[in-house]
């Protein structure tokens, strides 16, 4: 027997479960998207300081820089094209090029 189905009934809600699955993921791409703003704000501060002060080494690890900015934006795209199970995996490249980033970061000359 099946159950009678009006003309007047609504789709089904999504279960709290459903909701909490996705809202994790949503915040986590919206807070990577504001760290690479962060980033790319930050790369470009220390790459024109380099350029002002005409120091090469620091020009060309602002080159490195920003090339593995363009990493990490391209991996945070991807990851917010991806759906289901292979989020966690372009979530893991995602952290793999912000690491990379930081590393970077962390040799940088004329930080200070």
């Amino acid at each position: 027997m099946q159950p009678g189905n009006p003309a007047n009934t609504r789709p089904l809600a999504a279960t709290p479960d459903q909701r909490e699955a996705v809202l994790p993921r949503e915040r986590f791409n919206q807070q990577a998207e504001q760290r690479l703003r962060e980033w790319d704000s930050r790369i470009a501060e220390y790459r024109q300081t380099a350029n002002l002060r005409g120091d090469r080494d620091a020009m060309e690890q602002g080159a490195t820089l920003n090339e593995k900015w363009i990493v990490a934006k391209e991996s945070w795209q991807r990851m917010n094209q991806t759906a289901g199970e292979n989020w966690e995996t372009s979530k893991i490249q995602f952290d793999y090029a912000m690491d990379a980033l930081r590393e970077a970061w962390s040799r940088a000359p004329g930080r200070n």
